[in-house]
């Protein structure tokens, strides 16, 4: 099963985002001395393909979302898998389609299925909560204030969608508190990390490629407040969405949205080349933007103040903590 996702994602990689196409004239990144962990993801740990990917506080275990079952596996600080729980099916703890991840603390797991059910589990893979689908389309999943969740992805409904929503699940059910009202976007939606969300419970920042934007939000606030506005390059046509990438099959310019981190210096947005290697753009918090031009496919897949979580599916799937001071060294290259 491992064997033919990792066949069918390396062919999804060639066509559109160009994973194993190196770009020799680039800068480098996830140096040995800049990794604070390395996932061991062979043997038991063995992933086929990540669809999501966090850190649980002070880093001290790394939670990944993988595209076959048993669909949640956890790693310690040594990057040794410590539990793999959640297989296939439609009952409580079960999974039909991986779409959505998140951590709070270093004790909970927060999982969402592609049609909206929500499930919480311990790091042991112990469930503790589950409710059914909430007419949401998640995409990406954050740690919300006061013990709740934070979901990102449109409401199932007609007229305008909002966006970002606060998720408080008790009994079997959910409360739910919507924010960020915009039109669906015309080239469809993708998963997971077409979008990016990092959070900490006490504030998040939102890549909305819907309204081409970053966001950020504060526990207190109703709703998100603008930060920047990105740029809007991508060839749009024929796009595909799935493996947690929104890409098009044409263009020399096509690029994948490959997530979001946010660093002592601001936000860093990622987007990977069809023709090979990943940009890397900081947005300061001044409101200057700097562009490295780094090797291979790499993908943030969650920041916070001990480190930033990438990865990278070349030649298979690899993930690195990295020190912060790899990006601030990187951006600080002339």
């Amino acid at each position: 099963m491992v064997t033919s996702w990792r066949r069918a994602a390396a062919a999804f990689l060639l066509l559109g985002a160009g994973a194993c196409v190196r770009d020799s004239g680039a800068a480098v990144l996830g140096a040995r001395d800049d990794r604070l962990v390395t996932l061991r993801t062979s043997g038991r740990g063995e992933i086929a393909f990540v669809v999501a990917a966090r850190m649980t506080e002070g880093a001290r275990h790394v939670v990944v979302l993988d595209a076959a079952a048993p669909y949640v596996k956890v790693f310690d600080h040594d990057g040794r898998l410590q539990a793999a729980f959640m297989r296939k099916g439609g009952g409580p703890g079960e999974l039909e389609a991986p779409a959505a991840l998140a951590t709070s603390g270093d004790t909970a797991i927060l999982v969402a299925d592609a049609r909206g059910g929500l499930s919480v589990f311990d790091l042991a893979g112990r469930l503790k909560q589950h409710t059914r689908p909430l007419g949401i389309v998640p995409l990406a999943a954050a740690a919300g204030c006061d013990g709740g969740w934070m979901l990102y992805g449109p409401i199932a409904r007609a007229g305008t969608p909002t966006w970002l929503h606060d998720v408080r699940l008790a009994d079997g059910g959910a409360t739910v508190r919507s924010a960020l009202l915009d039109t669906l976007p015309a080239q469809g939606i993708g998963i997971g990390l077409a979008y990016g969300l990092v959070g900490d419970g006490r504030s998040l920042v939102l890549r909305h490629e819907a309204g081409s934007a970053v966001y950020a939000r504060r526990c207190g606030a109703a709703a998100p407040s603008l930060v920047f506005h990105t740029a809007t390059r991508r060839a749009a046509r024929e796009i595909q969405a799935g493996y947690g990438r929104q890409v098009t099959r044409t263009g020399p310019g096509t690029r994948a949205l490959a997530g979001m981190a946010e660093v002592a210096g601001g936000v860093v947005l990622a987007d990977v080349f069809a023709g090979g290697g990943t940009e890397l753009s900081l947005h300061a918090r001044g409101g200057a933007t700097t562009s490295r031009r780094i090797a291979g496919a790499w993908f943030l897949r969650d920041s916070g103040p001990d480190g930033v979580l990438v990865s990278t599916d070349d030649p298979e799937p690899r993930l690195y903590v990295l020190r912060p001071s790899a990006f601030e060294r990187l951006f600080a290259r002339r």
